[in-house]
């Protein structure tokens, strides 16, 4: 990954293994003129390397550690549980702020997640209206850089159109 000079926008992380969700959130993130990276990693185990890789990085791929990750409950390989469990046993990552992405039927999911130490939830199908709405919660939206100028586009037709 190339070198990020201090000036550039901190990344965001989507870990989400659906592509059409994947596909939404990068357009969202297009439509709103953000200029902060989108890193995509499609399982647990892929998200766990990420981190892993940046403890200790060659000075030619230092990637900065992302503003906000993004994290489906459900992943292939290593469940999104499991992936934010291991990030707050870890002293260099347990501060990043998590959005755990639930799926609308368990309520015990929501518990566990919560439990389990995210800084918020959001229920799929997410809305970009739901998003904006979370941001301010985070203490993120001073951080989050825009394209100011370019005119901000409906992220979809319709606001509360599902991510």
């Amino acid at each position: 990954m190339p070198s990020k000079s201090k000036d550039s926008p901190e990344p965001i992380l989507l870990v989400e293994d659906d592509e059409n969700d994947i596909f939404l959130v990068a357009r969202l993130f297009e439509r709103s003129n953000l200029l902060n990276p989108l890193i995509v990693l499609r399982d647990g185990d892929a998200a766990i390397e990420f981190f892993e890789r940046s403890r200790n990085p060659p000075a030619s791929s230092a990637t900065p550690l992302p503003l906000l990750i993004l994290l489906d409950m459900k992943l292939p390989k290593r469940p999104g549980h499991e992936v934010l469990r291991w990030l707050r046993s870890q002293p260099l990552f347990e501060k990043l702020k998590v959005v755990a992405l639930t799926h609308p039927d368990p309520m015990a999911d929501v518990n566990q997640v919560v439990e389990t130490g995210a800084n918020s939830c959001l229920q799929k199908p997410i809305t970009f209206d739901g998003l904006m709405k979370l941001l301010p919660q985070l203490n993120l939206s001073c951080l989050l850089q825009r394209d100011t100028t370019k005119p901000v586009h409906s992220p979809l037709p319709l606001p509360e159109t599902p991510l």
